[in-house]
Formats: C-alpha cells, sequence, structure tokens
C-alpha cells in the first residue's frame, strides 16, 4: 500500500510540474512564422513550461509556424487542425 501512494504522488507531482506554464496561443500575422516574434502570439512568447494552442484558421486556410526558440521545454502542444505546417529552425 505504501508503494502505490508513492507512485501516485511521484504521478501527481510529475503532472503538477508540466502544469505550471501559461498556455500561449498563436495568432500568426507577424513578418514570419517565427515562435520568438511576439506578434505571431496573442499572449506573449512562449517561456519554459508553457504549452502552444495552435487554433484552426478561420477560414481553413494552412497555417504555417517556425519553432526557432532553443533551450525551453514545451509542455505540450495543441493544435486544433490538420492545417499546420510546424517546422523547426530558422526562416531562410
Amino acid at each position: 500500500m505504501k508503494n502505490a501512494f508513492r507512485i501516485l504522488g511521484f504521478v501527481l507531482s510529475l503532472l503538477g510540474s508540466s502544469a505550471s506554464g501559461e498556455v500561449r496561443s498563436w495568432k500568426g500575422g507577424g513578418e514570419s512564422g517565427l515562435w520568438s516574434l511576439a506578434a505571431n502570439w496573442s499572449n506573449g512568447i512562449p517561456q519554459n513550461r508553457d504549452s502552444i494552442l495552435l487554433p484552426r484558421h478561420p477560414l481553413g486556410f494552412t497555417t504555417s509556424a517556425i519553432n526557432d526558440l532553443t533551450n525551453i521545454v514545451i509542455a505540450r502542444i495543441i493544435c486544433e487542425s490538420q492545417r499546420y505546417t510546424l517546422t523547426v529552425g530558422k526562416s531562410s
């Protein structure tokens, strides 16, 4: 029984640590599709342990985003559409 409580406590601590960040919502529309550009976010550039929300385009268009942020941990990415092109690196 003690082991069950230890395991449950460990799982709950993992869940709590990953949920400590904010949910950053992508809006696009900046000069580029870079994640590091504040104009592309509704509520600020993602920080360590944040989650990312990629909402669907209101007209159903494909949206592009380039994750050029380094050395941060993203808790989760929530994608509401299948029409995203998500790449990692820098724009050319």
